[in-house]
């Protein structure tokens, strides 16, 4: 691997895990005594991923517990998964709007070294993110648009940049006269937020 971000997942996992701390707030550092902690390196700050992140991760350290191969593989097969995801949806989406470029546009996305070295080599997370941002705007093309918020919500509790998505799509809307869509996207999105953030408990302010 390139980059020692898979490390401070399996650090992170460590803390909300086997220390039953919260990784929002206490940073690995922290913790006292745990080998595998100490080789990150980003181990001096809290996690700045929400709980859709978690969620995912959770179900890796099932998988590897304090093997540190095994998780390494998990966080690998994860990225691989998701990135597999981001290709499907990609396919789907070219082949509705522009299907004479689906074979082109398909064959840049899946054979990019950096998709490659960096989401599948490097399991890196933000895969996560950009799948559910990925889906949120296909299903607001589909015109979809509570789904959608749905999805951008979740990005959005993965990792906090998904917002940025967020204003766009209801400028969008407003211009093209739809109020009530834009108003009910932004319900959605404030509500199913609001429950992950208040999921993490004081532990929001460490996204911040």
């Amino acid at each position: 691997a390139l980059s020692t971000d898979l490390i401070d997942y399996i650090s992170s996992n460590r803390v909300l895990f086997v220390h039953q701390a919260n990784p929002c707030l206490v940073a690995p550092q922290q913790i006292p005594g745990d080998e595998i902690i100490y080789l990150g390196s980003w181990k001096y700050r809290a996690s700045v991923y929400g709980p859709v992140q978690f969620l995912f991760s959770s179900l890796v350290h099932l998988m590897g517990r304090d093997s540190l191969i095994a998780n390494l593989i998990g966080f690998k097969l994860t990225g691989l998964v998701f990135a597999i995801a981001v290709v499907w949806i990609t396919k789907k989406w070219l082949k509705e709007q522009f299907p004479e470029r689906q074979a082109y546009g398909i064959a840049v996305l899946a054979w990019n070294p950096l998709l490659l070295i960096e989401i599948v080599g490097n399991a890196h997370n933000d895969i996560i993110m950009a799948f559910l941002s990925l889906l949120g705007c296909y299903l607001f093309s589909k015109k979809r648009y509570k789904l959608s918020a749905l999805a951008l919500a979740f990005a959005v509790l993965a990792k906090m940049t998904a917002l940025l998505i967020l204003p766009l799509l209801g400028i969008w809307l407003i211009g093209k006269h739809r109020i009530k869509q834009s108003a009910e996207m932004a319900v959605t999105c404030i509500l199913v937020t609001l429950l992950g953030i208040i999921s993490l408990g004081s532990g929001f302010s460490g996204l911040m």
